[in-house]
């Protein structure tokens, strides 16, 4: 029996930042749920390396749920059954 490669989750960050609206509509949404104001290079950074920092990812959860970017917090992460399917076969990295 095979033992099976491990690879960390692909996170749909980038995507869902898009989908909520321009980095000024992201921080303005937050600030209006009384959030401190966040910095839209903030926001480009969190795109740019397609993460959010733990301490606002329920509230971008929280918007993206909100605004049917996501139905549910699984769809933060990529699916990757194509990947999983060529592990399988035995075939190194596609």
């Amino acid at each position: 029996m095979k033992s099976e490669i491990y690879r960390e989750p692909k996170w749909r960050v980038r995507d869902i930042l898009h989908a909520l609206g321009t980095y000024r509509d992201i921080s303005t949404m937050l600030e209006a749920k009384g959030y401190p104001r966040v910095p839209i290079g903030t926001i480009s950074a969190w795109a740019s390396r397609n993460s959010i920092p733990p301490a606002w990812l329920p509230a971008v959860i929280e918007l993206a749920l909100e605004a049917r970017v996501i139905g549910s917090i699984e769809d933060l992460l990529e699916k990757r059954h194509h990947d999983a399917q060529f592990i399988a076969g035995g075939n190194s990295q596609p």
